[in-house]
């Protein structure tokens, strides 16, 4: 408090409570100064949706309440909110920047605890970017990324994430030039750009060519310059079918009037050797990372099923149709781990065993329609399928890789089916092979 005491060191009554008044504003206009601003009412709501989606994984709409947040009430907290959300969405340039935003925000700072999670997190950002110095001639020259136009810090840096990129330098009376790069996060590189300028330009039939500079001859410093994946890839393959074994299914279906007693087992084991298919597959990759394909592939030898009682049958060649799709783990330049799932259609060529049983079928078929019997038969080639899944390992020879795949699988062979119709009951026989594979496919990707 204020009192007379201290008005006695002034001239006179009117000179003390002048000066009081004033000190007492003074000490009000600090405290006020030093008080944090309260945050909107709308703000708190649109950070508890933000949160809500963020913890069910809905990142885009998480993002879009931050920013909602941010253009509020900007500060280190909702700055890292949108730090984090970016991380999640592979953004990790844009996620760096905002969490060093966020660490040297002064309003409503991060506290000890928030800021030693924000720096892991910040660490863990920059491993998946590197930062790009650049050295541009003229120092006005335009640079745009992957098609928009990049923003140059202080500094002519410029924070690009993992991956592949298309850079584009341009400036008027420049001639326009174009490098694509393939960078790996966690380090820095330097590049110099000097454009040539457009009365330097070849008149003549070198102008014929284009003016972007060739993307194997482009130099980056130190990101070695490399041209983009295609995204149709032909991949010849030989699958070599392990040997192994199978159950072969009798199944029949009746009415009791028309079932005589069982003749046959319900199953039986058989043994297989080993199987070589020769093919092709057509693949096309809308991501880097992600593959599909279509494929065709014939076995080279026959399918002999050989049973415990001595029984040998052999049913032919098969065809088959594989529908596949892989996801490619890059470990360097030169080795890719692609991890692949697969699942076709199978078809029977009929063998001699197979083409006799079909050929007795329709015979008895025949035969029993003579009766009265309407009779209906399906008999080879047979319609299947095998579904599989198992990893690989490629090697990049420059334009072409080598792979090789491990797969397992399981296959299944409707060989025979058989129905019989008539007045007294009906009948219906099924002879159904099925089993457990294992593969190895060697192939080429061109």
């Amino acid at each position: 408090m204020l009192n007379s005491r201290l008005c006695g060191y002034v001239r006179g009554p009117l000179t003390c409570w002048v000066s009081c008044l004033s000190l007492v504003l003074l000490l009000a206009l600090g405290a006020a100064a030093q008080a944090p601003t309260a945050a909107p009412a709308a703000y708190g709501a649109l950070i508890d949706q933000a949160f809500l989606e963020y913890e069910a994984r809905n990142f885009p709409e998480a993002r879009a309440l931050f920013s909602r947040a941010h253009a509020i009430y900007p500060n280190a907290r909702v700055l890292r909110s949108l730090g984090m959300v970016e991380f999640e969405l592979r953004h990790y340039a844009d996620s760096a920047a905002l969490l060093e935003q966020a660490l040297a925000s002064t309003v409503l700072p991060l506290t000890a605890p928030l800021r030693d999670e924000t720096q892991a997190l910040l660490a863990r950002a920059r491993g998946f970017v590197v930062r790009l110095r650049l050295n541009l001639e003229p120092r006005t020259t335009n640079v745009l990324v992957d098609g928009a136009s990049a923003q140059l810090d202080t500094q002519s840096e410029l924070l690009l994430e993992v991956g592949d990129h298309t850079l584009e330098f341009r400036a008027p009376g420049y001639v326009p030039e174009r490098r694509l790069l393939k960078v790996k996060g966690g380090d820095e590189a330097a590049v110099r750009v000097v454009l040539t300028p457009e009365a330097s330009a070849p008149v003549g039939p070198a102008a014929a060519t284009p003016s972007w500079q060739s993307s194997e001859a482009a130099s980056v410093g130190d990101v070695p310059s490399v041209p983009r994946e295609p995204v149709w890839f032909v991949v010849p393959r030989l699958t070599l079918l392990m040997p192994g074994k199978g159950t072969t299914h009798y199944d029949q279906e009746c009415s009791p009037s028309a079932c005589p007693p069982r003749e046959t087992p319900a199953s039986e084991e058989y043994s297989h050797g080993a199987a070589p298919l020769l093919g092709v597959d057509v693949m096309f990759a809308p991501l880097s990372e992600l593959r599909v394909g279509l494929g065709l592939h014939m076995q080279l030898n026959t399918l002999t099923q050989e049973y415990e009682n001595d029984v040998r049958w052999e049913a032919g060649r098969t065809f088959w149709l594989p529908i596949s799709a892989e996801y490619r783990i890059r470990l360097n330049d030169d080795f890719s781990l692609p991890l692949r799932v697969l699942s076709g259609l199978t078809l029977l060529k009929a063998g001699v065993d197979a083409a006799r049983a079909g050929e007795s079928n329709r015979d008895f078929c025949k035969m029993v329609s003579e009766d009265g019997v309407h009779c209906k038969t399906w008999g080879p080639p047979g319609i299947g399928a095998i579904v599989g899944a198992g990893p690989g390992l490629s090697f990049s020879l420059g334009k072409v890789a080598l792979r090789a795949d491990l797969w397992l699988g399981y296959s299944f062979m409707r060989e025979h089916k058989m129905e019989r119709r008539a007045p007294a009951g009906s009948r219906t026989d099924k002879v159904t092979a099925t089993g457990v594979l294992a593969a190895l496919a060697l192939g080429v990707e061109l």
